[in-house]
């Protein structure tokens, strides 16, 4: 039963939703920016439009973002031996998403992230590079619950790709929110003459949320399991002394 129970608690259910509100979450500091908030069968999921846009939707604990709007340059340069800087994406370092589950779920200490991008660069001197840096709170915790960390850098044309990450530092444990804080940083350069782009078309985020027993399932188990190890222990004692 016990094996039963702690299956259950890493199972991430959640059916497609895409955003419906704009609200800021409770406890996050007045920032003036827009906040967007979708709500799934088992958590709130809030957001920064400055940061990601308008356009997400969750999927199986997934929060998704279409960024190719959002985050896309393109620099030119005519004259040889000339210079070109484009800046996609600002560093920012804190609070862009906050998770709530609903009652009786619980969020995990936990985080995963994953960027699609594309680029096409100047073979005489065009290069992308997009770094993504995000850290996990939990309420309560004395410091960051978890790190996931991404890096790219291209100096050619380059296909399509995808970067995924996943850190958890400690044991996985779930809580009644999540906060993320969003280091993203990118640079678009072209050397020489020529004309680069690049765009990062997607971000996503892969939340643990998932159904936790209540404190009296917990207590029932506890003393269920209190009876049938008095009981064995009483059994034992008995054909012990039968022998």
């Amino acid at each position: 039963m016990l094996r039963k129970l702690m299956a259950t608690l890493v199972l991430t259910i959640a059916p497609m939703a895409s955003a419906l509100a704009s609200g800021e979450p409770p406890g996050v500091p007045d920032w003036g920016d827009v906040w967007h908030k979708i709500t799934a069968d088992n958590a709130d999921y809030y957001y920064m439009e400055s940061i990601f846009g308008a356009t997400a939707s969750v999927q199986n604990g997934a929060l998704s973002f279409d960024t190719s709007d959002l985050l896309s340059a393109t620099v030119s340069v005519e004259n040889p031996g000339g210079y070109e800087r484009a800046h996609i994406a600002d560093g920012h370092g804190y609070p862009a998403i906050v998770v709530i589950p609903h009652a009786g779920y619980g969020v995990a200490n936990a985080l995963a992230h994953s960027f699609e991008a594309t680029s096409k660069l100047a073979q005489n001197g065009g290069s992308f590079s997009f770094t993504l840096s995000d850290t996990l709170y939990v309420p309560g915790g004395s410091g960051p619950a978890a790190h996931a960390y991404s890096y790219h850098r291209a100096v050619s044309e380059a296909a399509p790709f995808t970067l995924n990450s996943y850190s958890q530092n400690v044991p996985m444990a779930f809580h009644s929110s999540a906060s993320v804080d969003v280091e993203m940083t990118s640079w678009l350069n072209q050397l020489n003459s020529g004309v680069s782009s690049a765009t990062i078309s997607s971000v996503s985020y892969a939340f643990f949320v998932s159904e936790v027993p209540e404190p009296e399932s917990w207590a029932m188990m506890l003393a269920g399991l209190t009876a049938v190890a008095g009981m064995s222990r009483r059994r034992a004692r008995a054909q012990g002394g039968s022998k």
